[in-house]
Formats: C-alpha cells, structure tokens, sequence
C-alpha cells in the first residue's frame, strides 16, 4: 500500500529501498515493480538494526541528492505528503521537517487515534517542536546534515525507541530544529510488535545509551 500511494502521485524523485535482509521475498518484489531507483540491504538480518537501515539507505543517494525524507514501509503517506514537507522547507530553510503519523487499522482504511501533536498546531501550517518530538517515521532532513552529524547512531540498534530522538538531538545542538508540518501526513498501519520495543522515554538500553551519550535522561 505504501508503493501504491507513492506511484499514484506521478513524482520524477529517487526512491531508495532499503532492506534488512528480508527472506520474504521483499527484494525480489521490489526489483520486478521496477518501482524502485536502488534497492540495498543489510544482508542477513542478525536483528533490529532501524539505524544501519536508514544509514545504507541514505547512503546510496545519487550525488545530486539535498534533501531525504525517510517513510517507514508501515506508512502510507496521504496525497499532501510531499506537498507538506516542501511547504516547511519554503518556511524555514535548513531544519527537520516532521509529518503527521495518525494510526490506522493494518489496511489503512479505519483510523484509530490521530497523531497526539495535531492540536499543537491550532490550524497553523507549521510550527517549531521539541526534539524529543521528532518521530523518525515521517521525517525530512536536508543530506547535509545527515552527513554533518555523523547520521544515525547504530549504537541503538538492538532495540526500538530514541535513535529518532537522538538524531534530532544532535541536529538541534548544531543549530538545526525540528517543525511540525500539518500537511505531510501518513497512515500508520498497525502490525504485531517487533519485540524489541521499549517506552519511549522509559526503561531499557536505548534509553541508557542515550543517558551515557549526552549525559541526561530524555524525558
């Protein structure tokens, strides 16, 4: 459903598939949709590793490439998606842009609670947030500072939670800060957990990671 949205919005952009060494058949899918500009993976999957995901993905950019936006595979992204990160980019220049990610059943056709940062923004377009609520699955950043923080931090791999967080973190220390964008929205649909995910700003190894990289507990 996530390809099918994309390709109904006719863009000329660069589509990078990247893969954790899926056994299901995903690659090959992916190669016969002809969909896709490059595919790459992780090779054989040894665990959650969102962090070398994203990184491989968004290292096999063409040259060219200024700015990535990251969708999750469990997203479907609404007709205005791009449309929404642009219009923050036009506002705000060099920044993080984050969307909307309203949870939906996992056919994407009955919603089950909207994003709960929709009411920030009080019919604005956009406006400033906290890193802490920068969440990674709808996410636009421009390449260059991907690069001038080193990306993300694969130290997190392992277990789900605070790689987005980090990542904005580091962001903001150099200046850069993170906008919520009411346009760029996704369904997220819903699938069985991982088994590596913790609290967001509970307990677990992300969370002391994060803890013993910066020195304070992100909650």
């Amino acid at each position: 459903m996530t390809v099918d949205a994309l390709s109904g919005m006719g863009r000329q952009d660069e589509y990078v598939l990247s893969d954790d060494g899926s056994t299901d058949g995903t690659p090959e899918w992916a190669a016969e949709s002809c969909f896709f500009s490059k595919i790459v993976s992780t090779g054989e999957n040894t665990g959650y590793r969102l962090c070398t995901v994203r990184n491989n993905g968004i290292s096999a950019l063409s040259s060219d490439v200024d700015t990535v936006i990251l969708l999750d595979a469990d997203c479907r992204p609404e007709p205005s998606y791009f449309e929404g990160h642009d219009t923050v980019y036009s506002s705000f220049g060099n920044v993080i842009s984050v969307g909307i990610t309203d949870n939906y059943t996992k056919d994407a056709s009955s919603l089950i609670s909207s994003d709960h940062r929709r009411p920030w923004l009080k019919g604005k377009d956009s406006i400033k947030i906290s890193w802490m609520s920068a969440y990674g699955g709808n996410m636009s950043f421009p390449l260059a500072v991907w690069k001038n923080i080193g990306g993300f931090d694969e130290g997190y791999n392992g277990a789900w939670g605070l790689e987005d967080a980090d990542f904005a973190y580091s962001c903001h220390k150099n200046g850069v800060f993170s906008i919520l964008g009411a346009k760029s929205v996704v369904r997220h649909m819903q699938h069985p957990p991982t088994g590596t995910a913790e609290m967001r700003f509970g307990k677990g190894p992300n969370t002391e990671y994060f803890k013993k990289k910066h020195g304070f507990s992100p909650c």
